[in-house]
């Protein structure tokens, strides 16, 4: 969460307060995003970015940037601090474990700014006063920042890390002329489908911009998360997907994804549920409140619980109503899963009906449309 906020402020703050001239010495960083390199390694920047911490870094100043490497996309805090020769010292903040506050890391920046230019060095673990490990760093503005930062759609920070390639890989088939390949970013292990050929054209495009931007959504929920685990009391985390196509023919088109993730939060999520089925005569998203008959929802529950009652998570209508239901298709019927909240999720538990039951549960409308 970033809230905009100004380095050059602190480079005049502290001018002021010497009273010797150090601001006529001093560039300070223009505000924007940056790309280029630190030594080999090709990086996004972000200056004049205020993000609030529990307590502050130790350094005079604030958080007052990020970066990241764009082979890894994890996002790294930047703390500014002026120096009496009029380079800019930019430390790496991690989390403190003893006063659960951002504080210097042992990587560090010495930059100059030269228009929309900034160069310097990088060190990793420096001595003090040594720069013996350092490597080149330089970088070129590219943009400003976002006036709505909190909006990543329009965040050219976040949409770098959108320019990570995309690796394609095998070719699968299905029944009726479907074929399609699996696209992912390699960097988070998350991945769709992109339909390679589809009896109707119109539907396979619409159906590969549905899903590419499901994947654009979790590429940039990892970055997300990532990046604010790296500054918790853990230090890091985690963020993993399973995707399942679960049926593919010319009229429906179900995938059965799951997210496991730990954004340094007070507890892990694990096995989110995020299916998505595709109603293939438009390629658009399935609308289950259309699809499933007015009075689904009553028989679901009652056939629900008797599929679990064996379970020991039969918690009654009540419960059930409350979190409702998501839906996806498979070859064998309908999957059925509730959404209890985290604290009971162990209770979402799948139950497939057959489709020569789960039929009578659709619309009329729909029912054609079944394996």
């Amino acid at each position: 969460m970033r809230s905009r906020g100004l380095c050059v402020f602190v480079l005049l703050i502290v001018a002021a307060a010497s009273g010797n001239g150090f601001a006529a010495a001093s560039t300070p960083l223009p505000c924007g995003v940056y790309t280029g390199t630190i030594g080999a390694y090709a990086v996004v920047a972000e200056f004049c970015v205020a993000i609030p911490t529990r307590g502050g870094p130790a350094l005079p100043g604030t958080v007052s940037g990020s970066y990241y490497y764009r082979k890894a996309g994890v996002s790294i805090d930047l703390n500014c601090s002026p120096q009496s020769d009029g380079t800019i010292r930019l430390d790496e903040l991690v989390e403190s474990h003893k006063s659960f506050s951002l504080v210097p890391s042992t990587d560090v920046w010495r930059v100059r700014a030269r228009g929309d230019r900034i160069e310097g060095t990088w060190c990793h673990a420096c001595a003090p006063g040594g720069d013996a490990a350092s490597v080149d760093v330089r970088l070129v503005r590219i943009g400003a920042l976002s006036s709505h930062p909190d909006d990543d759609d329009n965040d050219l920070y976040h949409q770098e890390t959108l320019a990570y390639p995309l690796s394609r890989s095998g070719t699968h088939a299905a029944a009726g002329g479907i074929t399609y390949v699996t696209v992912s970013d390699e960097r988070y292990g998350v991945k769709t489908l992109e339909l390679t050929s589809f009896p109707n054209e119109r539907a396979r495009l619409a159906a590969n911009r549905v899903l590419a931007l499901d994947l654009r959504n979790d590429r940039t929920n990892a970055f997300d998360c990532l990046g604010d685990a790296r500054t918790s009391p853990s230090g890091s985390g985690y963020f993993a997907q399973t995707l399942t196509p679960s049926l593919v023919t010319v009229n429906l088109i179900s995938l059965d994804e799951r997210l496991t993730y730990f954004c340094g939060g007070p507890y892990p999520t694990t096995d989110d549920s995020r299916p998505i089925t595709l109603d293939m005569r438009s390629g658009t998203v399935l609308a289950w409140t259309k699809a499933l008959s007015p009075d689904a929802q009553h028989r679901l529950l009652r056939r629900y619980s008797h599929l679990v009652k064996h379970t020991g998570c039969d918690l009654g209508a009540t419960a059930l109503q409350e979190g409702g239901f998501q839906f996806w298709l498979t070859a064998a019927g309908l999957a059925v899963r509730p959404e209890f909240p985290h604290v009971i999720a162990v209770c979402n538990i799948v139950a497939v009906i057959p489709y020569a039951e789960a039929r009578a549960l659709f619309s009329p409308g729909y029912r054609a449309l079944l394996p």
